[in-house]
């Protein structure tokens, strides 16, 4: 059953996002109400409509009354899925009204049909259910003027001509009348009181879910608080050590913080701090490089001995050409002691 009501809810009601307010709450809780009631009498008089279009002989007011429910049911079904509430509440009141005022206003009145009057506080509960209580006291007021006209225009019978003869109007008229009045006020204390402490219940759940989001808010406003403070702690410490000539620290942050993206760029800084000064403190050491590397040639070079240079690696960019200078002058020396050989092989 639960099934086949929310197939029927999304069938006749307009695709609408969740409700969040208590405004959109009521307006949901009237339109599955009047989608309630159009379902119950679209079950009750379906089954019965094809029987008093095709099949009543008897009763020439038959089809008229059947085609004229049918189209209050379809504009209420219609208006109802366009997400006009209140009218399509309107049409199912309409429809109530126009069942038992057309089988009224059709046949002579006889006291059998005197309890149909009573049928017509149904229309006031429904019109005090579906739409603003106001409307109750209205309709009310509707059905008493038609019970009045029904009772003053439409033809008699004999008993209930008797009826009257005998003065007893008041169960033909003042009685159904006074019926209509009293449950209409009923219907309009009721609904108001209910409709008011719905909307009483609804603003205490919206200050409860208010509560919550800012119980939450201030959790957050305190995570982030505390995030921001340990995160400026962190960096005031590494900008510390940074002036301290330190470069190899970092800003140790992790991924989603909210100054990560701080910590980020200053970590690349650091990085590209740290490797300009390590191509500094290269270019220094290659420096004092050469200049050893000149120092040591050119002793060699003033004392002869050139050939017996052998100069130690710098672990700079000059060991290539060290390197290849040791090679050059081990060269010499072999070739000088060759020729110094043979020099004594002749002699």
């Amino acid at each position: 059953m639960k099934r086949f009501m929310t197939w029927w809810y999304a069938f006749s009601m307009p695709k609408r996002g969740p409700d969040t307010t208590p405004g959109e709450r009521e307006r949901s809780r009237y339109a599955r109400l009047t989608s309630g009631f159009l379902l119950l009498i679209c079950a009750l008089f379906l089954p019965l409509a094809p029987i008093m279009i095709f099949d009543s002989p008897n009763s020439p007011s038959s089809p008229p009354i059947g085609i004229g429910t049918l189209i209050l049911l379809a504009c209420a079904f219609g208006f109802g899925k366009a997400g006009w509430n209140y009218i399509s509440a309107a049409f199912i009141v309409a429809y109530n009204i126009l069942c038992i005022s057309a089988v009224m206003a059709t046949n002579p009145l006889d006291p059998s049909l005197l309890p149909l009057f009573g049928i017509f506080s149904v229309s006031v509960i429904m019109a005090g259910a579906l739409l603003p209580p106001v409307a109750s006291l209205v309709v009310g007021v509707l059905c008493c003027l038609d019970i009045a006209l029904i009772s003053q225009l439409v033809p008699h019978t004999l008993a209930y001509q008797q009826m009257l003869d005998k003065g007893l109007f008041t169960v033909t008229l003042i009685v159904p009348v006074s019926i209509q009045l009293m449950i209409s006020v009923m219907t309009y204390v009721i609904m108001r009181n209910l409709i008011n402490t719905i909307r009483r219940a609804d603003r205490a759940e919206e200050i409860v879910s208010l509560q919550q989001e800012l119980a939450l808010h201030v959790r957050t406003q305190v995570q982030q608080k505390q995030q921001l403070e340990e995160g400026f702690q962190k960096i005031a410490e590494t900008h510390a050590r940074i002036s301290n000539g330190d470069l190899s620290v970092r800003v140790n942050l992790s991924e989603g913080h909210m100054l990560w993206n701080v910590a980020g760029s200053l970590n690349n800084l650091l990085n590209r701090m740290q490797r300009m000064k390590s191509d500094a403190d290269m270019l220094i050491a290659t420096r004092q490089a050469a200049y050893q590397v000149s120092n040591v040639l050119h002793q060699a070079v003033t004392m002869g001995t050139i050939n017996n240079v052998h100069l130690p690696t710098t672990g700079t960019p000059l060991d290539p050409v060290i390197i290849e200078l040791n090679n050059v002058a081990r060269s010499a020396t072999s070739h000088s002691q060759s020729r110094y050989g043979n020099t004594l092989g002749q002699h």
